[in-house]
């Protein structure tokens, strides 16, 4: 649980933080609204949710991870209530929704307190791209409480528009749509590709280096590539067990350069991807939404090759050429396709860093939080003058 800095926060942020070795597009969506000009103006509180604690003896057994948990939601309550005690000024309580049942299931008892116990207004958070496929496989009781949630929260939100019509059906009325945003100085700001006709074409991939991010496949489309054409960097954040796997994987690429640059300063990751020619992004990680790497390739003017999974095929339109997911061979036939077309990338990739720049980024996105965020708190009382009419109805 973070304390503020400040007298009066308004806000009350519920999810993991970055201080406990966690890494990932959740994590850093929660940073980012804590970290923001938006958390500043409202002076917002984090209740940080890190995700039951992995003692080896106990987790081994499905009883110690289930006691676990348990442990974990009676301290998260119990933390919600402290932080409602001591902030009577806290008016919103915001919660990025995570895709697990049982954390699902935490965070809607967490937002039930907030509400009911210290009247604070609810803002369901949908993050994830997989959230209605999950939600559909969950036990009946958590299909009924995120459901009633869905229905009697203040706001819901969505960072896809293709879960505006299924939330809306659920809800009745449209949800808010919230896409994920990129810190436009940034990025967009600072760094731009330069378009150039060279070869060999200059391909990257930037991101979390995890198996379900195809990765593999684009090493493997790299090399069926004819030599000399292209060189890949992936440049992201990988344990060193996958780094090695990977170094293996590249040794095997013959007639093409690939290279790795894993854990960078932002500053140096955004160095390196401005440094290149088109992003390929070959995911098929199952919970992929509106990515963070995507978005912030877009901002740098890089033109796309993406797999459909999650939103991508929204986020891009124009400004990115779809590919099947877990296919070597369409990944290559895509770079092959666009390595002959330079004025189409380029055409490409200023419409990206437009798209970002007019949708997702930090000033556009974070005014529709603080306008979402002040019409939930202009028809509520604050806290402290409801304590005061029930002092002065008692005298």
């Amino acid at each position: 649980m973070h304390e503020s800095s400040f007298p009066d926060p308004r806000v009350l942020v519920l999810g993991p933080s970055d201080k406990h070795g966690q890494y990932g597009g959740y994590v850093s969506y929660v940073k980012s609204l804590t970290d923001s000009a938006l958390s500043r103006e409202f002076n917002s509180q984090l209740v940080d949710l890190f995700w039951a604690p992995r003692w080896p003896v106990l987790v081994r057994h499905s009883s110690g991870r289930l006691l676990s948990q348990t442990w974990k939601t009676v301290t998260d309550l119990a933390a919600l209530m402290r932080m409602g005690s001591r902030y009577p000024s806290l008016q919103v309580v915001h919660c990025p929704i995570a895709t697990s049942p049982q954390r699902q299931m935490e965070q809607v008892a967490l937002l039930n307190l907030a509400h009911r116990r210290f009247g604070m207004k609810r803002i369901f958070d949908v993050r994830a791209g997989d959230f209605f496929t999950e939600l559909s496989k969950a036990p009946a009781l958590v299909r009924r409480a995120v459901t009633a949630m869905i229905r009697e929260a203040e706001a819901v939100t969505v960072e896809g528009r293709p879960y505006m019509a299924p939330m809306r059906e659920m809800r009745g009325h449209d949800p808010e749509y919230m896409p994920s945003f990129v810190e436009w100085g940034s990025t967009g700001a600072r760094y731009r590709v330069e378009y150039h006709h060279d070869q060999p074409l200059k391909v990257c991939y930037g991101g979390q280096l995890n198996d379900d991010k195809g990765i593999f496949e684009l090493i493997e489309a790299v090399s069926l590539l004819p030599g000399g054409s292209t060189s890949l960097e992936l440049v992201g954040f990988c344990k060193d067990d996958m780094k090695a796997r990977l170094l293996r994987a590249i040794g095997k690429v013959s007639g093409n350069e690939v290279s790795i640059h894993t854990n960078l300063a932002r500053e140096d990751y955004l160095k390196r991807l401005a440094a290149n020619d088109l992003f390929v992004f070959p995911s098929y990680h199952y919970t992929e939404g509106h990515s963070n790497a995507l978005n912030e390739a877009m901002a740098l003017g890089l033109p796309v090759v993406s797999t459909p999974v999650g939103f991508c095929e929204d986020v891009l339109a124009e400004g990115g050429l779809m590919i099947p997911p877990r296919d070597p061979g369409a990944i290559a036939g895509a770079i092959e396709e666009l390595s002959g077309d330079p004025r189409r990338r380029e055409r490409m990739g200023r419409a990206n860093r437009n798209r970002v720049k007019t949708r997702f980024s930090d000033i556009v996105v974070m005014e529709n939080w603080a306008n979402l965020y002040r019409r939930l708190m202009g028809g509520a009382v604050p806290r402290q003058e409801q304590a005061l009419k029930v002092q002065v109805g008692r005298t």
